[in-house]
């Protein structure tokens, strides 16, 4: 049995990890279909009410994140989707930054569905904590199939 990390309620953590929820995601269509535990509400300073789901472990919160990004960002430029995730609070900040760190341009074309291997490199990257720095990975087996039962499987032998 493979070992599913999870950082449950860890107080030191930012909530986004203490929730296992990598987006920090509304409880919605994407927490419920990989099934989310519950949500927690908030204290965002601005009085907004806003609520993050909670996940058992951080693979399931992965795959909510995965979906959602698939299914409600897809299409849209880096400016769209920034403003839609965000609020609308914050989206000339966050696009400095893209573009700054990341070298992402606020109206670069739209979002695409991800290639296996950026699904891949996501994956990696928030397993990060379990196996350490990817380097360490000697192979590596990819395979993305879309289907009514949304899931993210990983196998670490």
């Amino acid at each position: 049995m493979i070992e599913r990390p999870s950082f449950l309620d860890k107080k030191s953590e930012k909530a986004s990890i203490r929730s296992n929820n990598p987006g920090a995601m509304w409880p919605g269509p994407s927490s419920r279909k990989f099934h989310a535990i519950g949500s927690k509400g908030l204290n965002d300073g601005l009085g907004q009410g806003n609520k993050i789901a909670y996940f058992d472990d951080a693979i399931d919160g992965a795959a909510a994140l995965f979906d959602l990004l698939d299914r409600g960002y897809s299409g849209r430029t880096v400016r769209a989707a920034i403003t839609k995730w965000s609020g609308g609070n914050w989206v000339s900040s966050y696009l400095k930054v893209l573009d700054q760190q990341a070298g992402v341009k606020p109206d670069a074309p739209k979002l695409p569905r991800p290639d296996v291997d950026n699904v891949a490199k996501a994956v990696l990257d928030a397993l990060q904590d379990v196996i350490g720095d990817d380097t360490s990975v000697a192979r590596l087996v990819v395979e993305k199939s879309y289907g009514t039962e949304g899931r993210t499987t990983v196998r670490i032998s």
